[in-house]
């Protein structure tokens, strides 16, 4: 394996510079998906389904 999996970017600059993306897009795009994933988990947790 030697490392393979894990040659991810080392930061979220790097991410965005490999994604071809404005670092700000994807800052934003980050945050948005973050807090859904948020809402899904909160959602499942109280209601044992994620919303739709």
């Amino acid at each position: 394996m030697n490392g393979v999996l894990l040659s991810g970017p080392r930061s979220r600059q790097e991410a965005a510079s490999r994604a071809r993306l404005p670092f700000s897009t994807c800052r934003r795009r980050l945050s948005k998906a973050l807090t859904k994933a948020a809402e899904l988990r909160r959602d499942r947790e109280l209601y044992g389904t994620a919303a739709r």
